[in-house]
Parts: C-alpha cells; sequence; structure tokens
C-alpha cells in the first residue's frame, strides 16, 4: 500500500464543536509532527484528550508532543484490534494442529471470516462450523468467546459497572491461556480503557 494514498487529519471534536483544523499529505509520524506544529506548542500542550488509529507511530509522536493527553479508544479500533488477535490465536493453532495431524487442523480451514465477524451474523455453514468449534477446547474458540463477551462493554451507560465490566473481562482474558494475544494488546491502557468515546 503507498503511503501517499493516505492523508493525516486533525480534528476538533467537542460536544459543542466539531470541526476540521489541518490536513496534511501522507500517513506519517513526520506529517503529525507538521499538524502539530501549526496548530501551536501551547494548544498543543494543553491537550487533555486524544484520539487516534491506534498506529505506532502516531501513539510515539502524541506521547512525546502531548504526554499530558488522555489517549481515548474509540470502538472500531479496538473491535479491529481485537479480530487481529483473534486472528493471530487461529493462525498460530492451525499451524501447531497441522503439524500434529491434518485431522485436528480442519477444524479452523476457512473459519477466518465466520471469527472476524460478529457471532448474530453468523448463519448456515458458517454458524454450524462456529458451533462445532465452540463446542471443541480449542484457544481458538476462547479467544472468539472473549472477543464477543467484549460486546457487552458498549452496552453500559454507567462508568462505574463498565469498569467492573471492563475489570473482569480483563481477568478472565489474563487466565485464559489462548488469548495471550489479548494480553498484549493494549500494553499499559487496559485501566484506561474505560475512558472510551467515539470518535
Amino acid at each position: 500500500m503507498k503511503t501517499d494514498n493516505f492523508l493525516t487529519v486533525i480534528y476538533q471534536i467537542d460536544a459543542g464543536c466539531r470541526r476540521l483544523l489541518w490536513i496534511g499529505r501522507r500517513r506519517s509520524d513526520k506529517t503529525l509532527r507538521q499538524g502539530l506544529k501549526v496548530l501551536g506548542l501551547d494548544l498543543v500542550k494543553g491537550l487533555r484528550f486524544v484520539c487516534s488509529d491506534m498506529w505506532k507511530p502516531f501513539l510515539n509522536v502524541l506521547a512525546a508532543e502531548a504526554g499530558k493527553a488522555l489517549h481515548m479508544l474509540d470502538r472500531f479500533h479496538i473491535t479491529k484490534h481485537m479480530n487481529q488477535a483473534v486472528d493471530q490465536v487461529r493462525r498460530a493453532e492451525s499451524t501447531r494442529l497441522r503439524a500434529k495431524s491434518k485431522d485436528e487442523a480442519r477444524q479452523l480451514k476457512n473459519m477466518r471470516w465466520p471469527l472476524l465477524c460478529k457471532g448474530s451474523r453468523a448463519r448456515g455453514k458458517a454458524r454450524k462450523k462456529l458451533n462445532a468449534l465452540l463446542a471443541s477446547k480449542l484457544d481458538t474458540a476462547r479467544a472468539w468467546e472473549l472477543k464477543e463477551a467484549f460486546l457487552y462493554f458498549w452496552t453500559y451507560k454507567s462508568p462505574l459497572w463498565a469498569a467492573g465490566f471492563l475489570d473482569a473481562w480483563c481477568d478472565r482474558a489474563l487466565r485464559c491461556s489462548g488469548a495471550y494475544n489479548y494480553r498484549n494488546l493494549y500494553p499499559g491502557q487496559a485501566s484506561g480503557l474505560i475512558q472510551t468515546a467515539p470518535c
């Protein structure tokens, strides 16, 4: 993918004001630094909240330039990272099972897309395969169940109840041997996940 096809955009998203502040060509840390420079050092240092797509170079720039700002995580990118974690577990387990026996590995064959979609949207053969997988003791099934369980997080209105759910979910993810990818999903940010906001 060519980086020239991307733009870096900086928005102000407040309750009473939503406006585009700056657009830069390309998606790079250099471009983001240019945009923050245009906004001015005082404004950037005074930021209280930021929201990005969690791309590592952007996170590094924001930590350096607006280190006191709380990084908000949005639903789309959290879901994306959860799907990546499930897919990593599936690929690793598929490789491990293929080394043992092709019959065991067959359970995970053609399961990538059914595992990435919401469980409520799986129909027909995909639903049957998903149900068979969930009945197994495979790590992929446990990782998928964690991803699906996290959907309840978005239903909470009370920050207190959401924090309780998040703590319980994180404990479950840490106990689940097959969900090792969730442990690395948001290093140092699990406690800040409760302060999620749609961007």
